[in-house]
């Protein structure tokens, strides 16, 4: 079923939504959706374009919460959207192009990180998903391949992608479909019943990652794994032995099951881990507030 659905969108197919842009080459195939390097062909400048089928309900609930999502968000750690574009075969989601590598594969090749790496990309993880929240928007897949760095260089900015599975939320609003990564789900997912705080332990599962190579709650199967979460604790790694009592305090109260107690990502980002990191930087003259 996939792999006819994917069948549908073609060089030719695409042609037939825009004469606007050159297709370059085919970046990546989804599971309901192929993404492509393109050029605009007045401003000779790149994009990437992602394109679903009609014929997909999955792939058009997605890109609909995707842009639904982004044409809300402002914020230099969120990929921006540029238009949508529709045939009557086909619609594509035009993006600004990252050339850097994701998270998942900086992390594969040069991890585990430093603390001082790891906060500095946790500042830039917990902006974005502020800026999320406030615009009432929980993205509920939160995971390293949905990072990814804007150029090559490594200093560049992350930007969040990938915003199929959010939704809106407000504070008497409790959400009960499961949805997201399992390894990266709040344990109150799985029990379908969460709010945007589920976004915070998603984003405590990846300092976890970055800091260790591994991660915290695993299992020969999902059961196991979810028993793992249960037993309220965060397991030790011999690579968090030498992080700072702030660093830890702030991965434990992103850990915790009880929502009271788990920080938001404002809180988060206020936490005196990152205000160090800022004060440092901004001494430095390295960035302001």
């Amino acid at each position: 079923m996939i792999d006819s659905i994917c069948n549908v969108i073609t060089t030719t197919s695409i042609d037939q939504i825009t004469s606007k842009y050159l297709i370059v080459e085919e970046i990546s195939t989804g599971r309901f959706s192929k993404i492509y390097r393109v050029i605009e062909k007045f401003s000779n400048i790149e994009r990437a374009i992602k394109i679903v089928s009609k014929t997909c309900i999955p792939s058009i609930t997605a890109l609909s919460a995707e842009c639904k999502a982004l044409q809300r968000l402002n914020h230099p750690n969120i990929i921006k959207p540029i238009e949508l574009l529709e045939s009557n075969t086909l619609i594509g989601l035009v993006l600004e192009l990252c050339n850097g590598r994701t998270l998942s594969e900086v992390l594969m090749v040069e991890g585990p990180f430093s603390e001082h790496k790891t906060v500095e990309i946790m500042t830039s993880l917990f902006s974005a998903v502020v800026c999320c929240h406030k615009a009432k928007i929980c993205h509920l897949d939160l995971k390293l391949e949905k990072f990814i760095y804007a150029t090559k260089n490594p200093k560049s900015e992350i930007k969040v992608l990938g915003f199929g599975e959010s939704l809106d939320f407000s504070p008497e609003v409790v959400f009960h479909d499961i949805r997201g990564t399992f390894c990266y789900m709040a344990p109150e997912v799985l029990e379908g019943n969460y709010n945007e705080k589920a976004d915070c332990w998603s984003l405590g599962i990846i300092m976890y990652l970055l800091l260790t190579k591994s991660f915290p709650y695993t299992g020969k199967n999902n059961n196991e794994i979810y028993m793992s979460i249960q037993q309220g604790h965060i397991p030790f790694s011999h690579y968090l032995q030498n992080i700072s009592p702030s660093a830890q305090n702030f991965l434990s109260r992103l850990l915790v099951r009880d929502l009271n107690l788990r920080l938001s990502a404002e809180e988060a980002l206020n936490h005196e881990w990152i205000q160090e990191y800022y004060l440092i930087n901004r001494q430095l003259g390295l960035l302001s507030l």
